[in-house]
């Protein structure tokens, strides 16, 4: 499988203003660095099935979910600049997800990591 096998995104309206909440928090943690359209889209599905996951519990963690989605947009805009790429690719951003949730226990970590291992991309 490959991020390409991702279902789309279908949420809510409740999972929808969450996961525009991540998009936000990821594109501050970018910093200016553009995002490839493939990358929004990989970032918009593998972050929204995350979001349904978690969307009624979002209270207990969004402010650590988003702190890490932050980190992950730093680490994909750093992964970006360190290869010469002008915006941040599907690659640049599968690679920061790995980095930044491998070690981390929290929930929406681990389903992220699950969803990543799922679809064969860690």
């Amino acid at each position: 499988m490959t991020h390409q096998d991702l279902p789309a995104f279908a949420g809510d309206g409740r999972a929808e203003r969450i996961l525009g909440q991540g998009l936000v928090a990821f594109g501050q943690g970018a910093a200016g660095v553009r995002i490839s359209l493939d990358a929004v889209g990989f970032g918009r599905n593998i972050f929204g099935l995350v979001v349904n996951d978690v969307k009624d519990q979002w209270p207990k963690y969004r402010d650590s979910a988003l702190a890490v989605i932050t980190s992950i947009g730093e680490a994909a805009a750093s992964g970006a600049r360190g290869r010469g790429h002008e915006e941040i690719t599907v690659e640049d951003l599968v690679d920061a997800i790995i980095d930044i949730i491998r070690d981390r226990r929290s929930i929406p970590c681990l389903k992220l990591k699950h969803y990543m291992e799922h679809y064969g991309l860690m």
